[in-house]
């Protein structure tokens, strides 16, 4: 992925210099590309340095952020992914991430969510719903996650197509429910640093 399409992401040249050269910093490495990946605890060092007010109480666990970056379920992240991540999180207004967010669960990107996407889709509702509502046991937070995967299939056709993933994640607060309030907060107000300010 070039420098251009990170761009097309809406992220300013010194910004993705700058998280590029963080992320070789904790690989250890004098380059990055599109494709380095970082294991969960690279990706925790990275998140801590990039985000050090996130506070886990009350949002998702870094763990379970990790398992959302993952969209190819592989066990690591990519430099592409992250930075996807990122977009979704801090850059454009609610429709914008919810369009990024659909295009993260679209792995086939055939523009519907079905089979395994759905599986994907339901199983980050259920952990983010036990992550931000402590009392909810894993029962009730799949009912919860299930409930609102049949609003999303507004014509109950059992996919949901982006135009419903977008016109109902609107009403319901879907980037809330899968994203986490506490951290949609913080993000809200954060820029990212040009470069030199996040490196060590």
């Amino acid at each position: 992925m070039s420098d251009k399409q990170f761009e097309d992401m809406g992220f300013k040249s010194k910004e993705i210099k700058g998280l590029k050269k963080l992320i070789a910093n904790i690989k250890d490495v004098k380059s990055v590309d599109g494709s380095t990946t970082l294991s969960l605890e690279e990706f925790n060092k990275f998140f801590s340095t990039v985000f050090p007010e996130y506070k886990q109480e009350g949002g998702l666990s870094i763990d379970n952020i990790f398992l959302n970056v993952d969209k190819d379920c592989d066990g690591s992240v990519n430099v592409k992914e992250v930075l996807a991540w990122i977009a979704i999180y801090i850059k454009g207004d609610e429709q914008t991430k919810l369009l990024n967010l659909f295009d993260a669960f679209d792995l086939d990107e055939n523009g519907v969510l079905e089979g395994d996407e759905i599986n994907k889709l339901l199983d980050l509702l259920k952990i983010a719903i036990q992550d931000s509502q402590k009392d909810k046991n894993e029962i009730d937070a799949v009912k919860e996650a299930s409930a609102l995967l049949q609003k999303l299939d507004a014509d109950k056709n059992g996919a949901v197509t982006k135009e419903e993933w977008c016109t109902v994640g609107k009403q319901v607060g879907l980037t809330k429910a899968l994203l986490g309030a506490e951290f949609l907060k913080v993000m809200d107000s954060y820029k990212l640093p040009d470069g030199k300010c996040i490196i060590s």
